[in-house]
């Protein structure tokens, strides 16, 4: 999304999945990741600011669910999952793991 309210003309799935890390935010927060009084205020947010920390809103969020989301809101698309099924499976491992401590 960054990356569209740039008027970049060439993007690609990395897209979506920073729109999937704003609907994940706004479903563990409650609240959108931005907040503005228009559409422009609201595009140039995307562009240039980090949203809080899911876990500074949310602490009982789980760490792996975290990094996820944190990952899909990066603002260059290069730094976030370099396709969906990367993200897919990097949850899937992480939902699945045994928890810190367990032998």
């Amino acid at each position: 999304m960054p990356e569209q309210a740039l008027g970049e003309r060439e993007i690609d799935g990395r897209s979506d999945l920073y729109s999937l890390g704003v609907v994940g935010y706004h479903m563990l927060a409650g609240d959108t990741p931005f907040k503005a009084s228009n559409t422009p205020a609201m595009l140039v947010k995307h562009v240039s600011e980090r949203p809080r920390p899911i876990r500074d809103r949310r602490p009982e969020v789980p760490a792996y669910l975290a990094v996820a989301i944190d990952r899909a809101l990066a603002k260059r698309p290069e730094d976030r999952w370099p396709m969906p099924r990367s993200s897919a499976n990097a949850l899937d491992g992480a939902a699945n793991a045994p928890p810190a401590g367990a032998d």
